[in-house]
């Protein structure tokens, strides 16, 4: 009778570890907002138009009308400024990168903090900025373009020794060259189709098109791909809007720990005169909470427009797809890269939203243990009740 007795509670507590496992099983995950989220105004900043992230992740780097800034977290901007310190040009493009210190290996490695910047008076040259004195040095000059329009690193090895990619139109195509850190040039291709603005490279996790340069063309509305051998293809394309000052023109990914430990991502709204999106001059951003509650995963490639800041989530597998997810200002002139900052060690999340006290979080590990536990107390159930027997 007590092994009957000790049989059945062992069966009753196998049965429990089974419903707990089908609940769990069952549990629907988090699916993305069918509403827009929008971007909102942050720091005003005259006539700035592109943004990176200061070394480690400590807070921006920001370009303005003629000068270079730092923006600290809490959004405090000071201009990097010295007597012979770095000067743009009105209007003109000037895009920059930061560099991390790549490539990860070799014995030749970039400047961490160091600001790499296209020569708004030498179009064809990118210059080297001192992060602390803003003092500019000619650092390469790219053979066979017109002039330049884009420029990133590589920070995940896929381009080697050569990380600092830049991107310009050139007989009609587009080049797209690889730089050393001593400044010497390679061209990965000659013969690239039209792009221009926040070029970036996918990460490991980006599917078929992981390693790649990914580069935006505003008039058709493509997204493409650049492998280190030179080839190019389409990844996805944004149809509307699409045109001069209207199409994709920004891009940055969700970088590793961003939806994790809290952050913001951040755009670029530069003022243009007698344009129909004047802009506001300022900079904007979306919290990492708007981003995971919109579907958006780390890995993901984030693309706004130049014209008013429609913004697409892109995903990739073996295909690749995009979903519309924010938008910016009505008049809002998107320009540079997408740069997610994430909080540091210590910090708070982002303005993430609370778990609703009827959602049940799954913690499998957890779970697990738990299950074994039970088990193990049945069969000790069961062996007493034999012994006593």
């Amino acid at each position: 009778m007590a092994v009957k007795r000790a049989l059945a509670l062992a069966g009753a507590m196998i049965t429990l570890i089974g419903g707990a496992l089908g609940t769990a099983a069952a549990t629907p995950s988090a699916s993305a907002s069918p509403k827009l989220i929008n971007w909102a105004k942050w720091q005003p900043l005259q006539g700035v138009f592109d943004l990176g992230l200061q070394r480690d992740g400590a807070g921006l780097i920001a370009e303005g009308t003629e000068l270079l800034f730092t923006i600290s977290p809490p959004g405090t901007i000071a201009a990097i400024n010295t007597g012979s310190s770095y000067q743009g040009v009105p209007g003109f493009e000037a895009y920059f990168a930061v560099s991390a210190g790549e490539p990860a290996a070799g014995t030749c490695r970039f400047q961490p903090g160091g600001i790499y910047v296209i020569n708004p008076r030498a179009s064809k040259q990118v210059l080297e900025v001192d992060p602390n004195t803003g003092q500019p040095l000619l650092f390469a000059t790219v053979p066979g373009v017109d002039s330049l329009n884009g420029i990133s690193f590589d920070s995940g090895g896929s381009f080697g020794d050569h990380p600092l990619l830049v991107t310009g139109p050139g007989g009609g195509l587009t080049v797209v060259a690889a730089i050393d850190c001593h400044g010497a040039v390679t061209v990965i291709t000659d013969k690239a189709p039209r792009m221009e603005g926040g070029i970036s490279v996918a990460p490991d996790t980006f599917g078929a098109h992981a390693g790649e340069l990914i580069t935006t063309d505003e008039i058709s509305g493509d997204i493409i791909g650049i492998t280190p051998s030179g080839a190019t293809s389409t990844l996805v394309n944004l149809a509307h809007p699409a045109g001069g000052d209207l199409g994709v023109e920004s891009s940055g990914f969700v970088p590793r720990g961003f939806l994790k430990n809290g952050g913001f991502a951040y755009l670029a709204d530069r003022g243009t005169a007698n344009n129909p999106h004047p802009g506001t001059d300022s900079i904007l951003r979306l919290t990492s909470a708007q981003l995971a509650a919109a579907g958006v995963l780390e890995g993901d490639l984030v693309t706004a427009t130049e014209g008013g800041g429609s913004t697409v989530d892109v995903t990739c597998a073996a295909t690749c797809s995009l979903r519309l997810i924010a938008a910016g200002p009505p008049t809002g002139h998107i320009e540079g890269h997408v740069v997610f900052l994430t909080n540091q060690p210590g910090q708070a999340p982002a303005a993430e939203t609370p778990p609703s006290p009827t959602t049940r979080r799954f913690n499998p590990a957890g779970l697990g243990l738990a299950g074994i536990v039970i088990l193990l107390a049945a069969v000790l159930l069961v062996v007493r009740a034999r012994r006593a027997a």
